[in-house]
């Protein structure tokens, strides 16, 4: 599977990268057939926001979650998409 990473207006450290890349092939257990993923992250003052597109087959799944903190922005995009 092939996992893109975008990071918007900060640097993205290899901490933060594994964390992303971990949650994202933890959704196999929910997808069968995830072809590739893009998870873009953008901090703007205090509003850090993640977005995650998974390709399944036939179909984009997407979801967006905004917070304080990064990982916490991941964690509900990555449950929001869990929910679909």
């Amino acid at each position: 599977m092939n996992i893109e990473i975008t990071a918007r207006h900060f640097d993205l450290t290899p901490e933060l990268r594994e964390h992303v890349e971990n949650e994202i092939k933890r959704l196999t257990k929910y997808f069968d057939n995830i072809i590739s993923s893009e998870a873009i992250l953008d901090v703007e003052k205090y509003r850090q926001s993640a977005e995650i597109k998974i390709r399944v087959y036939k179909e984009v799944i997407t979801a967006k979650s905004d917070s304080d903190d990064m990982y916490a922005s991941i964690e509900m995009a990555i449950d929001k998409i869990k929910a679909q």
